[in-house]
């Protein structure tokens, strides 16, 4: 959730882009604190579906709305939505010992792409199209996770043998 949203797309004073960031923030931190929990209740493809819908509800707020109140609301969802993807994607990665390294290194590498391509991508948009609708481009990221959520189920050591268990 970037500031300039608000500031350049709603045309909100300074303060509320920084207010809206730390609602994403607190939002993600919230997210992260509690999604453990989450995730050995319902399973992590079901908090990743979960999370990137919240997240992908959140954007399209932010991106659609029209009064800075909702895009507030929309910042909070996206936070909260976007806390556990990172957590949830190494945990999926590491589960196969013999495959673990290379499967957190491409995860660690798809995130550490984003970080840093994510911005100047959006910066680009922003200029061309505005930065409300250069957000969307987060929404088909977001759909792929949803997508793809279910490759993120714990195999068991006993389905892995063919017996009774399968994903969770």
């Amino acid at each position: 959730m970037d500031r300039l949203c608000l500031v350049d797309g709603y045309g909100a004073a300074e303060h509320m882009g920084a207010l809206a960031f730390a609602a994403f923030v607190a939002a993600m931190t919230a997210g992260r604190l509690t999604g453990g929990a989450l995730v050995a209740r319902f399973g992590r493809a079901g908090v990743l579906r979960a999370s990137a819908g919240l997240a992908l509800c959140g954007v399209l707020v932010v991106a659609f709305s029209d009064a800075v109140a909702w895009a507030l609301v929309g910042a909070l969802l996206w936070g909260l939505g976007s806390a556990m993807g990172f957590p949830v994607g190494i945990a999926a990665a590491a589960d196969d010992p013999a495959r673990a390294a290379a499967g957190v290194s491409v995860i660690s590498s798809l995130g550490y792409a984003a970080f840093l391509g994510g911005p100047p991508l959006l910066g680009l948009l922003g200029g061309l199209y505005g930065i409300q609708q250069a957000i969307l481009i987060v929404c088909a990221a977001l759909s792929v996770t949803f997508l793809a959520a279910g490759s993120t189920r714990q195999v068991t050591a006993t389905a892995d043998k063919g017996k009774p268990g399968g994903p969770r």
